[in-house]
């Protein structure tokens, strides 16, 4: 499963925390920059800002 896959099934599951969190993080920083905009804007941000809750 690639990041964007991982990313909607969290959303989809109303941004609940995966088991493997820190590994998430450090991919969603290593693709912070890309060109993606909906992986970039809708998921990598989002899930970023809900970092607090998790």
């Amino acid at each position: 499963m690639n990041l964007k896959e991982k990313l909607k099934l969290i959303k989809d599951n109303g941004y609940q925390a995966p088991p493997d969190t820190f590994q998430l993080i450090q991919e969603m920083i290593n693709n912070i920059g890309s060109l993606d905009a909906e992986l970039r804007d809708e998921l990598i941000l989002y899930n970023l800002i809900t970092l607090d809750s998790w």
